[in-house]
């Protein structure tokens, strides 16, 4: 992932998802460097957890785009059904991008500290109960588009605490605090 002043970059390239056969007969799906899953069919996903520059907010997805290249796997029954998927809060903002074959981007923003941190989630393995095979998609790129905003930095009193919770915390060294 890239992050600059007026836009967030991310490209991902997936092409190996591992299967571990468990007691009970179902499958447990990993991939390296992807989160265990929220999501409803336990599948992996890319997760990242940005701040964004200083006195900027995420305006819209500006690119998506998928791969055309789609891997299946048959017969394939997962394994920890059931859970919900994490979102955003109501009303907080929420943009996501589908395409066609189900592969899904979720981004939301909330304030950390005074600072706001876009949470993303890439979702580029799905799974079709029914007939029990798994797609994922080859690779991904994904940039969202940043506007000005001023930030009100008044309550702002952890950079340590911003830099442990972010992918990128060396951008917190850039932040300025007025002595106001």
């Amino acid at each position: 992932f890239t992050v600059e002043k007026d836009k967030i970059t991310i490209h991902f390239e997936l092409y190996n998802v591992n299967q571990e056969k468990l007691e009970d007969g179902t499958t447990k799906l990993s991939v390296d460097g992807f989160s265990a899953s929220y999501d409803e069919n336990s599948l992996p996903f890319l997760s990242y957890v940005l701040a964004l520059p200083q006195d900027t907010a995420l305006k819209d997805v500006g690119v998506s785009t998928w791969s055309d290249t789609i891997y299946t796997m048959d017969n394939i029954k997962l394994a920890n059904l059931g859970l919900s998927p994490v979102q955003g809060e109501e009303g907080t903002g929420v943009f996501e991008s589908t395409s066609d074959e189900g592969f899904k981007m979720r981004a939301f923003v909330q304030n950390y500290q005074g600072i706001p941190v876009v949470y993303i989630s890439i979702f580029p393995i799905v799974y079709d109960e029914k007939a029990q095979q798994v797609r994922f998609v080859e690779s991904g790129e994904f940039q969202f588009k940043l506007k000005e905003e001023t930030w009100d930095m008044s309550h702002y009193d952890s950079p340590e605490r911003v830099k442990n919770v972010v992918d990128n915390p060396d951008i917190v060294d850039s932040y300025k605090v007025s002595e106001k």
